[in-house]
């Protein structure tokens, strides 16, 4: 049905019969779900903000999440928050509380089961195309829609989709583009391709200059503070395109989502071939590979670094933390088990990297960042490639 959300949501229902408190977020962690327990007390909200205002909430911090802050520039436990007393309902899970306790289950996980083959190459075009116009079809509001057009694939198919799709339905709804851009500052081609893209769709956009924010622009004031730390040294301009964008719209489409299922690793996909005994593309697949891959003695270097345990382009442990407070904390050993290669279950046959990837704790940080009750600017952003 048109305008009405897909799968976004963090609810509470009380069982008056069974006297059981049922709560819910949805499978990506879209709407927060904050609450507390102290004793005869249960507490929860969709902003942490205001579980802090409530007088048998204690301020007391996190140590484990902020270290996580120091290490990682955001809190790699969706469970915890910034906050000892205040915690956080995981995406895809359900939270009960009764009399027998408290009591908290995973309820979903992204499928690793299903297969698509088509025998034609333009047949997965056709199925994509169906597929993701149903979920922005899905996401549409009735009268207006703003889309975070980057220029980039992903947004740009948004936009056209959604161009498409917009009359359908005898209401056309109004789309209008918003561009992050640098003009002066650093080399920023966005802009450009945003603007070929407006244009060839016929859609109108905003460009909102960066060149002028100030690092840590704003962050004395109350009135920005965010609940929780943050390592954006451009957060006034962020919140200030949350401000203007809300003046238009009340709902933005983002093409979020789409880069990380396109990491593809060969070795499982052949394995997954043979175990099928599809003997026939296995070797096709494979002799393609061999072609197209770069030479054997590129990256020969990176290969014998990883040899004796050194990772290329690995960020150094900041030696800035305290020594004292990095010990107790044991953060180096989660320096080692979340750097650059998070340790994430790869359950997926063909595609375990990406398939684990959907489970990074940054989709809930970029998504809490960008709800409503943080920003404090009405507008809710959706996810066509997420949910």
């Amino acid at each position: 049905m048109r305008g009405a959300p897909a799968r976004r949501f963090s609810f509470a229902v009380w069982d008056t019969r069974n006297k059981q408190l049922f709560c819910a977020r949805d499978h990506f962690g879209i709407k927060p779900f904050y609450y507390t327990q102290r004793e005869d007390l249960f507490l929860f909200s969709n902003t942490l903000n205001c579980i802090r205002t409530h007088p048998d909430v204690w301020g007391e911090l996190n140590d484990a999440a902020i270290g996580d802050f120091l290490l990682f520039g955001l809190n790699y436990n969706n469970a915890t928050t910034s906050f000892r007393d205040i915690q956080r309902l995981p995406p895809a899970h359900s939270l009960s509380i009764s009399p027998e306790g408290l009591k908290i289950r995973r309820y979903w996980k992204p499928p690793t089961d299903g297969r698509i083959r088509f025998s034609k190459p333009e047949e997965y075009v056709e199925n994509f195309q169906s597929l993701l116009q149903a979920a922005v079809e899905d996401r549409l509001p009735i009268d207006r829609v703003g889309i975070l057009l980057s220029g980039g694939l992903d947004s740009s198919s948004v936009a056209a989709v959604t161009k498409e799709v917009s009359g359908k339905c005898g209401q056309k709804t109004e789309i209008r583009g918003y561009t992050s851009v640098f003009e002066s500052l650093i080399p920023d081609e966005e802009g450009r391709y945003a603007r070929e893209v407006g244009k060839f769709l016929e859609i109108p956009i905003q460009f909102q200059a960066l060149d002028d924010v100030e690092l840590f622009e704003g962050w004395d004031d109350p009135e920005l503070s965010f609940p929780e730390p943050l390592d954006n040294a451009l957060l006034g301009g962020f919140l200030e395109s949350c401000r203007s964008i809300s003046a238009d719209c009340r709902v933005l489409l983002s093409g979020e989502g789409s880069d990380n299922l396109m990491d593809f690793q060969m070795w499982p996909y052949a394995g997954d071939l043979r175990r099928r005994g599809e003997w026939r593309r296995l070797l096709t697949e494979l002799a393609n590979y061999i072609w197209v891959r770069p030479f054997p003695w590129r990256g020969i270097r990176a290969r014998f670094l990883r040899l004796f345990g050194k990772e290329p382009g690995m960020p150094v442990f900041p030696e800035w933390i305290s020594r004292d407070f990095a010990k107790d904390m044991k953060l180096k050993q989660r320096w080692k088990e979340w750097g650059m290669h998070p340790n994430l279950p790869l359950e997926h046959p063909i595609h375990p990297r990406a398939h684990a990837s959907l489970s990074l704790p940054q989709w809930t940080h970029m998504f809490e960042q960008e709800n409503a009750g943080v920003t404090r600017f009405p507008v809710e952003t959706r996810y066509p490639f997420l949910t």
